[in-house]
């Protein structure tokens, strides 16, 4: 009770009279308490109700103060207060929850609202919130999934939208921590062991790459401005860098850089280059000009022909362009599974651009819980497997 006292109420004075043998005090009692609170039943080591009295210009109300299990959940600390309805409680399906929060599974999201709980619990998290972890982590997933604004989603919580955007920047935070172990760089055998028979020209394909841009709020910073334009968007931009493995998942994800940045520089920058094994194979588009780096590390890069001076492609060199295309085509199709996430098809604002690195993290982890991009599992090579 003295955690309580000292962590969620605020006492500003206590006046005692001893005639009366009874304290008075001040309580600041939170704005979502529309009613006393009473009969309210006991948690944590069950301690007995303590009565107070709230002092008010005309009269003392009496309220029981209490804690309760369901509000004070794994490290969660929220009021056991007449509860409203929020969104969370009419999703009550797969496909209601694909659409609202883009998981699959009600069962996946049970999973990740209980491994927020214990980051809550392990981080000693002392925020006191307003909504329950399910609520929280559905709001998070709604701004990612649908891209509705902060004023949009707050009424649909009934908080306010400077509490929206303070729950959406903490769940960013936990589900950063959660997700990021989602996209792992796997070794070189669990690659020959996923590798689709559509990749039997190139066996040795460790990764496939790509860049994306997003487009962001126009800044007011001139500097940034011309760091962030992008010739290709012709606006201001955010890219980053993607690279799946031949199976489809995604293994690599950069940070966001200024959508002025070159493909080049990005791939140098990023520490990806670092990731590889001596004859290992880098497929990209004709954009990324890494010949050289990846030469160094006595690795191959996989691209299709250019034509330069010339009319016209060798039949050979025709076959080469269209068999590369045909596999390259799987980092396309990531890439339009993180633009679902409509967070990032629309303008980011300015106040989440220092969220961009999480956000990207946790929409990439989002997508490798989803069913594989090549889904014809029988036609995966196992001539290695164990």
């Amino acid at each position: 009770m003295k955690e309580l006292e000292n962590g969620t109420s605020k006492f500003l004075k206590d006046e005692y009279d001893p005639s009366q043998k009874v304290s008075y005090r001040y309580i600041l009692v939170f704005y979502r308490l529309k009613s006393p609170l009473r009969n309210q039943q006991q948690h944590i080591s069950e301690p007995p109700v303590k009565k107070f009295k709230l002092c008010t210009q005309e009269k003392a109300i009496q309220v029981d103060l209490s804690v309760s299990k369901s509000m004070v959940d794994k490290g969660t600390q929220t009021y056991d207060v007449p509860r409203t309805l929020t969104v969370t409680d009419f999703i009550k399906t797969n496909a209601h929850l694909s659409s609202f929060c883009g998981l699959n599974t009600l069962e996946g999201f049970e999973k990740i609202a209980a491994l927020i709980d214990e980051v809550l619990v392990q981080t000693q998290y002392g925020v006191v919130f307003v909504l329950d972890t399910r609520e929280m982590l559905t709001l998070c997933l709604m701004k990612l999934k649908t891209g509705l604004p902060f004023s949009f989603l707050a009424p649909l919580f009934s908080i306010s939208k400077k509490t929206c955007i303070k729950y959406f920047k903490i769940m960013i935070d936990i589900m950063y921590l959660i997700t990021k172990n989602l996209i792992r760089w796997p070794t070189r055998r669990e690659i020959m062991n996923t590798t689709p028979q559509c990749f039997h020209n190139y066996p040795n394909t460790r990764v496939i790459l790509d860049c994306s841009e997003v487009y962001i709020e126009k800044l007011n910073c001139i500097d940034c401005r011309v760091k962030t334009y992008s010739f290709y968007y012709s606006g201001q931009t955010l890219k980053f860098l993607v690279g799946i493995a031949s199976s489809g998942k995604i293994i690599f994800i950069s940070r966001a850089y200024g959508g002025r940045a070159s493909d080049k520089f990005i791939t140098n920058d990023s520490g990806l280059l670092d990731l590889l094994e001596e004859n290992d194979g880098v497929m990209v588009d004709k954009g990324f000009q890494i010949e050289e780096e990846v030469a160094d590390r006595g690795c191959k890069i996989i691209q299709p022909p250019f034509l330069k001076d010339r009319d016209k492609f060798t039949p050979r060199e025709g076959i080469e362009n269209v068999d590369v295309a045909r596999v390259r085509v799987h980092v396309e199709r990531a890439i339009q599974r993180i633009k679902v996430f409509k967070i990032l098809s629309t303008d980011l604002p300015r106040n989440l651009l220092h969220e961009a690195d999480k956000i990207l993290v946790v929409i990439c982890g989002l997508v490798n819980l989803q069913s594989p991009i090549i889904a014809d599992n029988d036609n995966f090579n196992k001539n290695d497997a164990d």
